[in-house]
Order: structure tokens, then C-alpha cells, then sequence
């Protein structure tokens, strides 16, 4: 976004916490791979459940994943709308408080809940912590900030 003399700096502010927080939506791919391959074993679990419980599983994780990386993709790439419109800045909101609570579940998952303790847990722990603080500080400012 050019500036004009009477524009200030910051105007940009929202535009990049938004964006910042909507493209880490794409992290959701390979995130849920090696989450489900390298840390937990998905496939051995799903193997435990009847084939219709398994089946039904498998639609609702890529059904997730579907919705949340194609929300991330629409915000990140009309930024503007996301946030010069009051669905837009509910939409912010909701996201925002939405992915603090995702952050607040999977601190839970490790310290409560055995999540695997073994290098590649704890980097995708690590990963995991901080996108999703990224992404609730990104979506939250850019809903506090004016635009």
C-alpha cells in the first residue's frame, strides 16, 4: 500500500497483522501431517475405530482443514474487506478469540494430556504454541486497531 503525505505509517498495521495471521492458516497442511504421521500415529488410532467411525473422522478432519485454510486464504487475500466491513471485523474477532482458545487447548494437550515428549513432539509443540499466539495477537489487533 503506497502513502500519501496526509496518510499515516501505521494504516498498514491491521493490513499486516491480518494478513500475517491468515496466511498461517496454510500451516494447517503440512502441520496436520506430521502431527498425524510423525508425533501421533493417526493412522494406527483410525485403524482402532470401526470402519465407519474411522470414515467419519477422516471427513470431519478434512472438512476442518478445508475450512480453515480456504477462511485463511479469503481473508489474506481481501484484507481490505476483512477489515473495512463490520462482518469483516466480527470475522477478526472471532478468529482471534477462536485461535486463543486453540492456543489455550494444545498447552493443555502437553502439559495435561500426554502430548509426546520425543524431539519431534516437542518442535511441533513449540510450533504450534507459536503460531497460534501469532495468529490470535495478529487477528485480535487487527480487530482492536482502527482501520
Amino acid at each position: 500500500m503506497a502513502h500519501s503525505k496526509d496518510e499515516p505509517l501505521n494504516a498498514d498495521v491491521p493490513l499486516f497483522l491480518v494478513q500475517g495471521a491468515a496466511w498461517l492458516h496454510l500451516c494447517q497442511i503440512p502441520g496436520m501431517w506430521v502431527m498425524g504421521r510423525r508425533v501421533m500415529d493417526i493412522p494406527l488410532e483410525l485403524r482402532k475405530l470401526s470402519p465407519l467411525a474411522s470414515a467419519v473422522v477422516r471427513v470431519i478432519a478434512l472438512a476442518v482443514l478445508t475450512l480453515l485454510v480456504v477462511i485463511g486464504v479469503l481473508i489474506a487475500t481481501h484484507p481490505e474487506d476483512a477489515l473495512g466491513t463490520r462482518l469483516g471485523r466480527a470475522q477478526c474477532l472471532f478468529l482471534g478469540l477462536f485461535w486463543s482458545v486453540r492456543l489455550g487447548v494444545q498447552v493443555r494437550y502437553y502439559t495435561h494430556l500426554g502430548w509426546p515428549r520425543t524431539r519431534d513432539g516437542r518442535v511441533l509443540q513449540a510450533m504450534l504454541v507459536g503460531i497460534f499466539a501469532i495468529q490470535s495477537l495478529g487477528y485480535l489487533g487487527a480487530w482492536l486497531l482502527p482501520f
